[in-house]
């Protein structure tokens, strides 16, 4: 008899993992800088603000973002965001969430983020949690530098379902037996999918959603 399917855990990162929203500081943390002109600030900030009331999809602010970042050096980038987890997102990690992720470890789980965030936001977070695997946003780079452009759509929504199809189909399993945490109503569809939907202090979509669903609902701390 062979060994069972590997089980995955999946990961939403913004006010799932970490009680902030890192694209939040990360936007702020630039303007403060000087980095991303007033003029591009309040653009993003009116698309977040769409985007929280459900009249903006969220791959228009990405998009934005990217294109703000074009002719910035990679490194540069890498040493802001590691600058901002040490400074502002590390300490907002939720012990409940270190928990969770202990447990599935333990329990021989592979465990992975699922973000729409970038890997500069997101894989400090990953390491300092021994995540493996880190399924995100792709900015493409070339000669060093950002050319304003994505290697592929935003990992949001069903771009999400899919880049855990394929994890899944990395590991020779299925999303059956799958785990997802999520505060968040845009990752509905993934939710869907896997055996295990799990969610973390939803937005009033999700809470009503994960009422009529009967999943269940957990309030991490």
């Amino acid at each position: 008899m062979g060994n069972p399917a590997p089980v995955l855990a999946f990961f939403d990162m913004d006010r799932t993992l970490v009680r902030v929203n890192t694209a939040g500081l990360y936007f702020r943390a630039r303007v403060r800088a000087g980095q991303i002109s007033k003029r591009d600030a309040l653009r993003i900030a009116g698309i977040h603000l769409g985007y929280q009331l459900s009249v903006v999809d969220m791959p228009a602010l990405i998009a934005l973002a990217v294109q703000a970042a074009r002719g910035m050096a990679e490194a540069e980038m890498i040493a802001f965001c590691q600058a901002l987890y040490s400074q502002q997102v590390q300490g907002q990690i939720c012990p409940h969430a270190r928990q969770t992720l202990e447990n599935h470890r333990q329990q021989g789980h592979v465990l992975a983020l699922v973000t729409a965030s970038t890997p500069y936001l997101a894989a400090p977070l990953a390491q300092a949690l021994g995540i493996a695997h880190v399924l995100c946003t792709e900015m493409a780079v070339q000669d060093g530098v950002f050319t304003g452009e994505l290697l592929r759509p935003p990992c949001f929504g069903l771009a999400k379902v899919q880049r855990a199809e394929e994890l899944a189909a990395e590991h020779e399993t299925t999303l059956s037996n799958a785990w997802f945490y999520t505060d968040s109503y845009s990752d509905a569809p993934l939710l869907q999918v896997v055996g295990h939907p799990q969610v973390v202090r939803p937005d009033p979509r999700l809470r009503w959603l994960a009422w009529r669903q009967n999943w269940p609902v957990l309030q991490w701390q």
